[in-house]
């Protein structure tokens, strides 16, 4: 009797562990389930299946009818991980523009767009789409067909602008630049401290690698050098490393996607070079030889340096210091395509503060660019309308046709 009550004991204890270990693994397993689902957003995807399909435009035009309906059936996405979503031209905005992106996008992947128009456009959901004859932009390997860039030896000028309304502007010569700004590096309100899902990093790399030969990262929050603020050495090294990190990833999926930071390199010290200085100007160039000595700068495909106008509306002033930046930002050996704004930079200032850049001022930015840099990036337009009578778009519309024909 004793035997058999031991046995049955032992024979009860281990029920209950099982029990106990598979509701833990099931638990887990859940856990698991819902991380891939987190981890599966991606620009565009809207039902989370993993990719963007025709059914992704459905749902997206049902968000934009209706975000309250999105979010009900979505409760744990934030705000944010929406815009990670929907957001595809970067202004931090989800609206018709978004959505004529991606039926844009599903037309280059070679979806039947005409499909979605019957179903759909008859009640007035889609307007009408891109061309009437579907077409397919895939290759003989049925790869979608990446958006035409410049060659060798030409000087592009790259379209980074968020303005909502923005018409396609690569019929005027510019290249779409996508950027992969924090909110979509870091998803799902990730911890930025830490580093970034290496999954997450190198399905984005693939999406993008599909459409684009070049984009740019623009992490700020990370310390990467000592001239300003209080990082330390130690700090300011072991953020190198992490930027380098993320490049590695990239590469190791899509080792031909050109990638580059915002503003990185070098360090932009305006007061030495412009006021003549010389131990500000020798420490921040101290600074930006770091980047070599960490690995950062080789690991870059492209140095994009800030030209943004800061603290003086005076054009020799800014030469001064762009001519600094340009002939350190040389030295790592990589091209060069500088940012550009074509607005004066919004902490400088008050009486300057976000005013628009004087025609001829801009005009002579970009030149002096054409003659010290490989290529330009031109930024900005966040929270604004487009603006097809600007001055600044009538000189950069005229200078890329300038390119066009030299």
């Amino acid at each position: 009797m004793r035997q058999e009550m031991l046995v049955t004991a032992l024979t009860l204890l281990l029920i209950g562990f099982v029990f106990t270990e598979s509701a833990a693994l099931a638990e887990e397993a859940g856990h698991d389930q819902h991380a891939k689902e987190k981890t599966a957003l991606m620009p565009g995807d809207f039902d989370f299946d993993g990719e963007v399909t025709l059914n992704d435009a459905v749902v997206f035009h049902q968000t934009l009818r209706n975000p309250r309906l999105f979010q009900t059936k979505n409760p744990d996405l934030t705000a944010e991980e929406t815009l990670t979503i929907g957001d595809l031209n970067s202004d931090q905005k989800i609206n018709q523009t978004d959505l004529m992106l991606l039926l844009k996008t599903l037309q280059e992947d070679g979806h039947d767009l005409s499909k979605i128009h019957e179903d759909a456009g008859s009640n007035g959901i889609f307007p009408p789409p891109p061309s009437s004859q579907p077409v397919s932009s895939r290759t003989a390997a049925g790869q979608p067909i990446k958006q035409q860039e410049p060659g060798p030896g030409e000087f592009p000028i790259f379209d980074a602008l968020a303005h909502r309304g923005k018409p396609d502007l690569t019929e005027y010569g510019l290249t779409y630049l996508p950027g992969w700004y924090e909110a979509r590096i870091w998803p799902n309100d990730a911890d930025r401290s830490k580093m970034p899902s290496k999954p997450w990093i190198q399905r984005l790399a693939r999406w993008h690698a599909k459409r684009h030969r070049t984009v740019f990262l623009n992490i700020e929050h990370w310390p990467t050098q000592t001239f300003y603020g209080s990082a330390s050495v130690s700090k300011v090294k072991h953020n190198h490393n992490r930027l380098r990190q993320i490049i590695e990833w990239i590469k190791e999926e899509e080792p031909d996607l050109a990638v580059g930071y915002y503003g990185l390199m070098p360090v932009g010290e305006y007061i030495g070079p412009v006021r003549g200085i010389e131990w500000r100007a020798e420490k921040a160039i101290k600074e930006s030889e770091r980047f070599v000595e960490t690995g950062l700068a080789d690991a870059v495909d492209y140095v994009a340096p800030s030209l943004y106008v800061r603290y003086s509306d005076d054009p020799e002033e800014w030469k001064r210091w762009a001519t600094f930046v340009l002939t350190e930002a040389k030295r790592y050996g990589k091209p060069i395509y500088p940012f550009l704004w074509p607005r004066f930079h919004d902490q400088g200032p008050e009486n300057l503060r976000l005013r628009e850049i004087p025609a001829e001022f801009f005009r002579m930015q970009l030149e002096f660019c054409r003659e010290h840099a490989d290529g330009v990036i031109i930024w900005g337009g966040y929270k604004e309308a487009w603006d097809s009578e600007a001055t600044w778009w009538k000189e950069l519309r005229a200078f890329a046709a300038e390119q066009h024909h030299r």
